[in-house]
């Protein structure tokens, strides 16, 4: 069952920083003799999706005890790219921070979208 990205915070990527990339469906391999045998893996794979939100310190504490409790979780994100749409996501690595103004921060966030 998928967890809800906290209320409280920020609910979209900055758009300026957003990243994504494609599922890599590939799986190459070198045998014995002759060149790499490149074939499809499959159909369906986690593709990848980061960017920044800016958060004040009480957002940052927030999600600093959302991700001490639901690190692993599958979370219901709001896609980025479609008004309205939900992505369902992991985190791809641990969030990181530096200081961006007066009580705010600029938080970096990797994701790894299910398909």
């Amino acid at each position: 069952m998928a967890t809800n990205w906290p209320a409280s915070l920020p609910q979209v990527l900055l758009i300026e920083d957003l990243q994504g990339s494609a599922p890599d469906l590939r799986l190459e391999f070198q045998p014995d003799i002759g060149p790499a045998i490149l074939r499809r893996r499959g159909t369906a794979g986690d593709s990848e999706l980061a960017g920044h939100m800016v958060m004040t310190v009480a957002q940052l504490d927030t999600l600093m005890a959302f991700w001490t409790s639901d690190c692993a979780s599958v979370l219901n994100f709001p896609d980025p790219n479609h008004s309205g749409a939900t992505l369902q996501l992991t985190f791809a690595s641990k969030p990181g921070w530096k200081a961006w103004g007066y009580n705010y921060y600029k938080v970096d966030l990797q994701f790894r979208v299910k398909p």
